[in-house]
């Protein structure tokens, strides 16, 4: 998944990530980062990160 970051962090930072669903009810899950770059013409950070583990499919389509 990609983040924008407002501050710079380092590839292998873990992070625990919230993300919200239509019904209001968020899925929390856990995700290293694996990349960062400056974004041009501003002060944020693009991360990629990966998930520590899979989203259920019933998670997944949560967020559809």
């Amino acid at each position: 998944a990609g983040l924008r970051l407002s501050e710079k962090i380092d590839p292998g930072t873990a992070l625990s990530l919230t993300i919200p669903k239509p019904d209001g009810k968020p899925v929390t899950i856990l995700a290293c980062v694996v990349y960062l770059s400056e974004i041009e013409d501003s002060q944020d950070w693009g991360a990629g990160v990966n998930f520590i583990r899979e989203l259920s499919n019933r998670e997944l389509i949560g967020l559809i």
